[in-house]
């Protein structure tokens, strides 16, 4: 193609020297942040006569990606002269959504379009009928300054956000309840010094999420990896040991697991004592704690109360506070003021007692003998790391599932450990602000945004066959609200940054919002040409991460403390996002109030609003590097900067251990949460499956009914080379996608069906198909069929592949976690026909 002459074809990872050589003779290497998904890798951008040509993996990103880059980032330049690429505002010529009928205007009538639209709103009193719908790309860049600075100076607390919504609020919640921030950037696996990892739930050899693969590649032979995945993906057949599970039952063999390990006395038992609330003393009846005391603790960053809870002291043979036992009883049973109390670790033993490996087969197809030698060999290798999840939301039982991962990787003495899971650079930082999860999302005030009341209100069928009133923990940051706010809401304004909901929201959730009349405007800042623009008023264009500032941010997955920055590669004639919203506020006169919550995000203190009214941001960056002890010099010259080495990330996850500094009610671990407890008994007053505190089986919702010979359970799962539907018009990507068989069914049940192998098949769910060639493979348990996510599009795209693979529409936007409301990926029951 010739647009892929336009790319150098140099090796995708050139050593540092080897870069350095190349500047020495001039060539020029712009430092910048790939936006190709949200993994934020540092790169270099080679640049030739004002053109982007090539893309490094930066070489002094020790600790993040290290010098590495993938296909995607390779083909970032491609984004930027891409046919695809919509340069020019947009406005519908007054057609019907859902057919391409615009017109061109210049940027100023695009920018007065959209702050007289806002402005309607805003003189009715109704702030709140603006809803801002956030997709990936704006998430990884612009989240902050999104939720904290835009939304609140619209006034609007009604946001929809795709990453949280559909990717990680399930395992948020779960890592968060025993005391470390469950987001992906903050807590990780240490690949570089652990001796077992057990991964599931995710392909990171087809996620491609270089600052990890570089670390867990490079690794692969040190340690044993034994991966459990319905499908042998591209990670599990790169594994030592790979284990094939019934779709949604990962969560029976980590509780046969933990069964094992506690009933053969695997468990790490100093560990327990010491940095645990395994000791705590409840009553056996309720859980409830028979005893506490409030006592101050004062972190690096913070002084704050924890709640010191009553233990059975062997040294003493009295009971005591925890703080205060010299050898806390983990097994202590007995009475206190005359009723029957007794450990958590009881408790936790009691709670698993039947939740056999001979179950776990039952109920997985993973063999008894099987689950045993798992338990053991994680129990018994020192250290160990089980997987902390990435795309986590994908089936009903999945907060249970990560409460489990979470548990295994405690009582086994892996959690914040050298070899085990571990808090990264973000994550020590928003522990010792307190700043992170156990409870995520926004917070819940007084008078919740309109989603949040619908999403409390959504019916839940759960597993004992009764039906809740809303999640246990609502955020008010999904979409399945959003079709019942647009039936009792007229004039409602939807604005979407930097995403594609026609092709991520779950159904056709976003047509049918698009389509209803009581959808006033919709507004679409992107860069592509795709559905969700088809579905728009007005389209603003704004910049590529190649063409703008990334202000000086953390390291993702980095033990090491250091910051990275981008600069743009390039010049161009476009407005980056921040700088779209500064100019509609002006309109507004709204960007004094905008300029100081945007301030206050990026850079408290250091008065930099007019820097950021003039869209100045190497001047923000450089206040940032003061602030920070950076040198700005470095920063522009290498991207990214470090302080200190890993053995900082490592020696801060012993003191938060050492020390009880933990965002958990009591500072320590917790295997029983204290604040989940809490919010059971004031919001919903039962204890139920989804949602008790001790890790517990909650069937997958395909499991509620048998399925038919032409039924499957629809798996998904990212590709190495198109990781978002947005990706689809990019010509190297889309030249570099295999060809055949996109979609996996068992070679047996194919048979059966009478299904050849690449015959093109239809899958369905309910009324919507997907089409696509089939891979008839062993790879792959019976019950499963494998449809890849981010393929299919309406509108016309030169280089796009596969436009009937629309996968989000055999999905449900109704089909929620009953924990924290989020959107379940898989889950589905769909048939497949010839």
């Amino acid at each position: 193609m010739k647009i892929l002459s336009k790319l150098s074809v140099k090796p995708f990872n050139v050593p540092l020297e080897g870069l350095e050589k190349e500047r020495a003779s001039g060539v020029k290497l712009v430092p910048n942040i790939c936006r190709m998904c949200t993994a934020s890798c540092s790169i270099l951008v080679e640049v030739r006569n004002g053109k982007a040509v090539r893309v490094y993996g930066n070489p002094y990103a020790t600790y993040h990606n290290k010098g590495h880059v993938c296909p995607r980032g390779n083909s970032g330049p491609l984004q930027l002269e891409n046919p695809d690429r919509l340069r020019t505002p947009l406005k519908r010529r007054g057609s019907e959504r859902g057919s391409w009928d615009f017109e061109e205007v210049d940027y100023k009538t695009a920018i007065a379009e959209m702050a007289s639209i806002i402005k309607e709103k805003l003189e009715e009193g109704a702030p709140w009928k603006v809803v801002l719908v956030v997709g990936q790309a704006a998430a990884a860049a612009y989240n902050d300054p999104i939720s904290m600075a835009i939304a609140p100076t619209i006034g609007t607390d009604n946001v929809i956000n795709i990453p949280l919504s559909t990717c990680i609020g399930s395992k948020l919640l779960s890592w968060g309840f025993s005391g470390a921030p469950g987001h992906h950037a903050f807590l990780v696996p240490d690949y570089e010094r652990t001796k077992y990892f057990l991964s599931f739930g995710r392909n990171l050899g087809g996620s491609v999420a270089v600052g990890q693969t570089a670390k867990a590649g490079a690794k692969l032979g040190s340690y044993k990896l034994v991966v459990m995945d319905p499908r042998l993906s591209e990670w599990a057949a790169k594994a030592d040991e790979w284990v094939p599970v019934k779709p949604g039952t990962d969560l029976a063999v980590f509780l046969a697991m933990l069964n094992v390990i506690i009933n053969e006395g695997l468990y790490d038992e100093t560990y327990l004592k010491k940095y645990t609330n395994a000791p705590m003393l409840i009553y056996k009846d309720t859980l409830e704690l028979v005893e506490t005391k409030n006592i101050v603790v004062k972190n690096p960053m913070k002084e704050f109360e924890v709640v010191d809870f009553l233990v059975f002291d062997e040294a003493s043979d009295s009971f005591k506070f925890s703080r205060e036992a010299k050898l806390p009883s983990l097994t202590y049973e007995g009475e206190y003021e005359g009723k029957p109390v007794t450990t958590v670790f009881n408790a936790l033993k009691e709670h698993l007692k039947d939740y056999t490996p001979e179950w776990a087969e039952r109920v997985s197809g993973v063999p008894k003998e099987v689950v045993e030698k798992l338990a053991a060999e994680f129990a018994m290798t020192r250290p160990a790391a089980v997987e902390t999840g990435w795309s986590a939301n994908k089936y009903f039982n999945h907060f249970q599932l990560y409460r489990a991962a979470a548990v295994l990787s405690i009582v086994t003495g892996n959690f914040l450990r050298p070899g085990g899971v571990v808090l990264s650079m973000g994550g020590i930082g928003k522990v010792l602000q307190r700043a992170a999860p156990p409870v995520a999302g926004p917070p819940v005030k007084e008078k919740p945004s309109k989603l949040y009341e619908y999403e409390s209100e959504t019916p839940i069928a759960l597993s004992d066959g009764t039906v809740t009133k809303g999640p246990l923990i609502p955020w008010g940051r999904g979409y399945h609200g959003l079709l019942r706010f647009v039936e009792e809401n007229k004039g409602v304004v939807i604005i979407i940054l930097g995403g594609n909901p026609a092709r991520t929201f779950m159904g056709q959730a976003f047509q049918k919002v698009a389509k209803h009349p009581n959808v006033e405007k919709i507004i679409d800042i992107g860069l592509m040409k795709d559905d969700s623009v088809l579905y728009s008023d007005l389209f603003i264009p704004e910049c590529g991460y190649l063409e703008r500032y990334n202000v000086l941010s953390g390291i993702p997955f980095s033990l090491a403390k250091g910051f990275m920055a981008a600069f743009p590669a390039v010049e161009a004639e476009c407005k980056d996002m921040l700088t779209i919203w500064a100019d509609a506020f002006r309109e507004l006169g709204l960007l004094e109030k905008y300029l100081s919550k945007l301030e206050n995000v990026l850079c408290p203190g250091c008065d930099v609003k007019e820097a950021l009214e003039k869209g100045d941001f190497e001047s923000v960056i450089r206040k940032q590097c003061e602030k920070q002890g950076v040198k700005f010099d470095d920063v522009k010259n290498k991207g990214i900067v470090y302080l200190t080495d890993d053995s900082w990330g490592l020696e801060m996850n012993a003191k938060i251990l050492e020390n009880g500094w933990l965002n958990t009610a009591s500072g320590k671990v917790e295997i029983l949460p204290l604040k989940l407890l809490k919010i059971i008994k004031s919001r919903k007053g039962e204890l139920k499956p989804e949602w008790h505190p001790l890790p517990t089986w909650v069937p997958p919702i395909w499991m509620r009914k048998a399925l038919a010979s032409d039924e499957f359970v629809l798996l998904t799962g990212k590709e190495k080379n198109m990781s978002y539907t947005w990706l689809q018009p990019n010509p190297l990507l889309s030249w570099i996608v295999d060809d055949s068989k996109k979609i996996w069914i068992n070679k047996a049940r194919g048979q059966r069906l009478g299904i050849n192998d690449g015959e093109v098949v239809e899958v369905c769910a309910g009324e919507e198909c997907v089409r696509g060639p089939a891979k008839l493979t062993e790879g792959i348990v019976p019950e499963a069929i494998y449809v890849p996510p981010n393929y299919g599009f309406e509108v016309k795209l030169t280089f796009g592949k596969y436009k009937d693979l629309k996968f989000n529409v055999l999905q449900s936007p109704f089909l929620i976690d009953p924990v924290t409301g989020t959107h379940l990926l898989s889950d589905v029951i769909v048939k497949v026909k010839r």
